[in-house]
């Protein structure tokens, strides 16, 4: 050993007097040097002095092939991280560059100076590496919800008349990036015999006893008092055992607790003003639905009024605080007493369609799409939107799978059949001389559109950017009446208002661009037993059409108008088994 250094002392001389001697005595000791790595430098704890640029390659590829796994802990919990999974990748040619490297990119004053501190200190190089980010998040998330534990407030309840501490703790999450940095490390060191205590931040507070004692005092005054939230048609009360669940142990109230009670109530007190829904029957409307008084919390509102009683609850003498509920209550638009004050005095359009071989799912979807427009009134001036009237389509609001078109296929999906509740609507529209403000034709043709009526005349929906929708420009309200008969499978649209000598032609439709359906195309399916066929989805040829529709009115025109359908053909698929 004393050798190494009586060395090293030697070759620090040397270099240190290079600085003052003539160039040819630096070429000498740099062409001793050449292409070999110079003194005092190190990969990881691995000395590499006097090594070519191969032989440090092969050297620190061993070093990062020794171990191919890391320790971890956490208290009693213990993992070894896997770097093959990590995708872990050494990149010893581009450390053993940049050892090579070292003492020959800078002044040769520079590199004379770097070679000394590299004989006195030592020169490290880490180990340079690549890993999958993605594959080390899922370990880190892994081990992480092993360890991680949300914060339990301690919390003071009060119940049978007993007043309880319910004792907390604190919560912990991992420091990921910290946890990232320590892996690196390892990594770039090789270290791979010592282990990683996975560092953890703690989260939350914990009162102290003598906040505990201070709260419990508070809450013992508490114990028979209340507070009554009233108003004419609704009240609450909170209860002591609400009351003392409000308290803060660092005094005062805790707010979020009081807005989760508020926001509670506020779900049993806001309800939308509803119009009444009128029938027109024998040339009168009469009420089937009546109209309801809208009414809304004010929420702010409401959490300051029940945070300034408590306060007078616990300093003042009485046993409750009385709050008057902050409500805001909204008129609807048509009250039940204004059932002969719409100006309804007649029938002004109906439309009709029939839907014969529909799928009893298909069938259910119709009737109930058709429900949501029995009643409706359309004030004069408005845009009605069909999508809007109609709301969600989907199994959680009561549609049944049956046959749409999706991705270019007839698949079953949810909603099947509420085409066939616009068609009929758009229908009526126009035999009740609707200015009609969007409307988009079907991309195919559909044959229950087509039963007992002329091609081109339907609509298609699909929330929210493709709707149906009609302007009343009447000088009244509109009544929508929809009646459904499911066992002859038919559907109309009724439209009530006052009729006002509207006069509406709609044309003979024109249909050119006649395409037959392409060939049938069969697919193999080893999911069906040989011999098997199904079909899944059904031809239909292609064509274009147009309708004209005019609406005139002592003797002016209030529209004029020329519907466009560009249908495609559609080619019939089956499916032809080959399983066992």
């Amino acid at each position: 050993m004393s050798k190494k250094i009586n060395l090293r002392v030697l070759v620090s001389a040397i270099l240190i007097s290079l600085i003052f001697l003539p160039p040819v005595l630096v070429g000498a000791f740099e062409l001793a040097w050449k292409d070999r790595i110079y003194p005092g430098v190190f990969v990881a704890d691995v000395n590499l002095e006097g090594l070519t640029e191969a032989q440090a390659k092969e050297k620190i590829k061993a070093l990062g092939e020794k171990q191919n796994t890391i320790k971890l802990s956490f208290e009693d919990q213990s993992w070894q991280l896997n770097l093959d999974d990590i995708g872990t990748e050494y990149q010893s040619d581009i450390t053993a560059q940049k050892v090579i490297s070292f003492g020959r990119k800078s002044s040769l004053v520079g590199e004379i100076y770097q070679k000394i501190n590299a004989l006195r200190e030592g020169k490290v190089y880490d180990l340079d590496f690549s890993w999958n980010q993605e594959n080390l998040d899922q370990f880190i998330s892994t081990i992480s919800g092993q360890i991680n534990q949300k914060e339990i407030p301690t919390s003071l309840t009060f119940s049978q008349g007993k007043l309880a501490i319910n004792q907390g703790r604190l919560g912990r999450t991992v420091a990921k990036q910290g946890l990232i940095n320590l892996i690196q490390q390892t990594l770039s060191a090789a270290d791979f015999d010592k282990e990683i205590k996975v560092p953890v931040v703690q989260t939350g507070s914990l009162p102290t006893d003598g906040e505990i004692e201070k709260t419990i005092n508070r809450a013992i005054n508490l114990t028979e008092k209340s507070i009554i939230l009233a108003d004419s048609s609704i009240n609450f009360v909170i209860q002591p055992e609400q009351i003392i669940s409000f308290l803060d142990f660092e005094n005062g109230w805790q707010r979020l607790e009081i807005e989760k009670y508020v926001d509670g109530i506020k779900e049993s007190v806001d309800s939308p003003a509803q119009n009444a829904h009128f029938q027109f029957e024998n040339d009168r409307v009469t009420v089937f639905s009546p109209a309801k008084t809208g009414t809304t919390l004010d929420r702010e509102k409401t959490i300051n009024l029940i945070a300034a009683g408590l306060i007078s609850l616990e300093v003042g003498r009485k046993d409750n605080e009385v709050i008057e509920l902050p409500i805001i209550k909204t008129e609807p638009e048509i009250n039940t007493q204004d059932s002969n004050e719409l100006g309804i005095s007649g029938l002004v359009g109906k439309g009709e369609s029939w839907f014969h071989h529909s799928i009893p799912s298909r069938v259910a979807n119709v009737k109930l799409a058709s429900s949501k427009f029995n009643g409706v009134l359309i004030k004069p001036g408005e845009t009605f939107s069909f999508n809007k009237t109609l709301g969600e389509v989907s199994r959680q609001t009561g549609y049944q799978s049956a046959w749409i078109i999706k991705d270019g296929r007839t698949v079953l999906g949810d909603g099947g059949g509420v085409c066939q509740v616009s068609t009929t609507l758009f229908r009526a529209a126009l035999n009740s001389g609707l200015s009609i403000v969007e409307r988009h034709a079907h991309s195919y043709r559909v044959s229950y559109y087509e039963e007992n009526y002329q091609l081109g005349v339907d609509a298609t929906v699909f929330s929210p950017s493709v709707d149906l929708k009609i302007e009343n420009d009447y000088n009244c309200w509109l009544l929508v009446q929809t009646k459904i008969d499911p066992e002859n499978y038919y559907l109309s649209f009724e439209i009530y208002g006052c009729p006002d000598g509207r006069k509406i032609e709609i044309g003979d439709s024109k249909v050119w661009a006649v395409t037959a359906p392409p060939p049938d195309k069969y697919v193999d399916d080893p999911t069906l037993p040989a011999g098997t066929i199904k079909q899944v989805d059904f031809r239909s040829g292609g064509a274009k059409a147009s309708f004209d529709w005019k609406v005139t009115k002592d003797g002016k025109t209030l529209h004029q108008k020329s519907f466009y359908s560009n249908y495609r053909s559609w080619q019939a698929v089956f499916l032809r088994g080959t399983g066992n």
